[in-house]
């Protein structure tokens, strides 16, 4: 038996295009319903937070920003 697995990490992919124009091109192209839902989360969810680190055992964490 053969097991074979693909992962993609595709959230990079999503900074580089601007997310309400992706969306409006994906309902231009008539995909809608489930497959724009899977879409959705990926680019109106997403939050950051930002780790600082102060020296070798002091680290500070900026509060969690939506992008």
């Amino acid at each position: 038996m053969h097991v074979a697995g693909i992962v993609c990490d595709l959230v990079k992919a999503f900074d580089c295009v601007h997310h309400r124009s992706l969306l409006l091109k994906l309902h231009v192209y008539s995909i809608q319903g489930i497959s724009t839902a899977w879409f959705m989360p990926c680019v109106t969810t997403r939050t950051q937070f930002e780790k600082k680190l102060l020296s070798a055992t002091q680290n500070t964490f900026s509060g969690w920003h939506t992008l």
